[in-house]
C-alpha cells in the first residue's frame, strides 16, 4: 500500500486519507463473501452448495433455476453508528452434468433497474452503458466438466470461469462523483486526472478486495493438477477477491484435473477372464469326454482261429 501511494504526489495522499472515513462506509456497503463447494462424482454428476453473504449480497440473484433449492434471510450487523442489514443466500443443487449447472454468481439487473431513476440512467450513460443493458451489465459464472473414460481409469477436467462486465465502470463513475462532492464541500476542485487517480486508487485498494471468493472442488480420485491450492488428495481450494480478476478485473478462471480408477472396467475384465476360463475348461472337458467315447466304444479285435 505504501509503495503504491508513493507513486502519487503528497496532495493526492492527503486527500485520499481525508476521504478514508467516507469510503470506509462506502466500501462496507459492498462487503460480500461468496462460498462455493462443488463435488464431481465418478459418473459426471455434480453436487454444489453456494453461500453468498454480506451487505452486497442483495445485488446478486438467488439461485432459483432448475436443480437449485435456495433460501434467504437477513440479519442486522454490529455497527452502531450506521446500522446495516446483512443478506444471507444459501443454495444447494444436484445436476447430471457440469454443463447443466445454472449460474449462481449473477448480478440481479432486473431488481436494480427497477429502482433506477433518470439520474441513475444518466450515470449509466456517463459510464458508457446504454440500453439494453443485459449485454453490457452482468456478472455470471460457467462450469465446464469433461470426462475421458478408459478401460481402467476416468480422467476428469474441471473449469469454472467468473465474469464481470460493466459493473466496475458503473462503480468507478459513482466513486468519482462521490470524491468530487466531498472535494467541493471542502472548497477543493479536482482536475479530471486527479479524480481518475483517486477513484482508481480507492477502487483497487478498498472496494474490489471487499468481494471475497472461496471455492472448494472435490474431484473423483486423485488431483493431477490445479491452479489453486491442493487441500487434500482429491480436493483443491481457491481463495481470491475481485481484485485478482484479470483483463481489467473482468474474469477469473479455476482449472483442475484428476484421475480415478474405474471399478466397472476391472469388473468387466474380470467377467471376461472368468468366461474365458469357463469356456476353456468346458472345451477341455468336452474333448476329453469325446476321446473317451471314441476309444471306449472300440471293440477288441477277434482272436484268429
Amino acid at each position: 500500500m505504501a509503495l503504491f501511494l508513493g507513486r502519487f504526489p503528497r496532495n493526492y495522499i492527503f486527500s485520499a486519507l481525508v476521504l478514508g472515513g467516507l469510503l470506509f462506509f462506502l466500501s462496507g456497503c459492498f462487503e460480500t463473501e461468496f462460498n462455493f463447494d462443488t463435488q464431481v462424482h465418478t459418473d459426471g454428476s455434480v453436487t454444489r452448495k453456494t453461500r453468498i453473504e454480506g451487505q452486497g449480497a442483495t445485488l446478486f440473484k438467488v439461485p432459483q433455476a432448475k436443480g437449485w433449492k435456495a433460501k434467504t434471510l437477513e440479519t442486522r450487523g454490529d455497527r452502531t453508528l450506521v446500522p446495516e442489514m446483512i443478506t444471507h443466500i444459501q443454495a444447494e443443487g444436484h445436476f447430471k452434468a457440469g454443463q447443466e449447472i445454472p449460474p449462481d454468481y449473477e448480478f440481479d439487473l432486473a431488481k436494480q433497474a427497477a429502482q433506477w431513476g433518470e439520474k441513475d440512467k444518466k450515470r449509466l450513460e456517463e459510464a458508457g452503458l446504454k440500453p439494453p443493458y443485459e449485454a453490457q451489465l452482468f456478472s455470471r459464472n460457467q462450469v465446464r466438466i469433461q470426462q475421458i473414460k478408459g478401460w481402467f481409469t476416468v480422467t476428469t477436467f474441471y473449469e469454472e470461469t467468473f465474469q464481470t462486465t460493466g459493473l466496475l465502470a458503473l462503480l468507478f463513475q459513482d466513486l468519482k462523483e462521490q470524491i468530487q462532492k466531498e472535494g467541493e464541500a471542502r472548497g477543493q476542485i479536482y482536475q479530471p486526472a486527479e479524480l481518475e487517480a483517486f477513484a482508481k486508487l480507492r477502487l483497487e485498494e478498498e472496494i474490489l478486495p471487499e468481494f471475497q471468493f472461496e471455492s472448494q472442488v472435490k474431484l473423483p480420485g486423485k488431483i493431477l493438477s490445479a491452479n489453486g491450492r491442493k487441500l487434500s488428495v482429491d480436493t483443491a481450494v481457491w481463495k481470491f477477491s475481485m481484485k485478482d480478476f484479470v483483463k481489467e478485473f473482468s474474469a477469473y478462471k479455476l482449472t483442475a484435473s484428476s484421475e480415478a480408477f474405474r471399478p466397472s472396467g476391472f469388473l468387466f475384465v474380470g467377467v471376461c477372464l472368468a468366461l474365458l476360463v469357463f469356456f476353456f475348461a468346458m472345451s477341455f472337458l468336452g474333448m476329453k469326454t469325446h476321446k473317451k467315447d471314441i476309444f471306449g466304444s472300440r471293440k477288441p479285435p477277434k482272436k484268429s482261429e
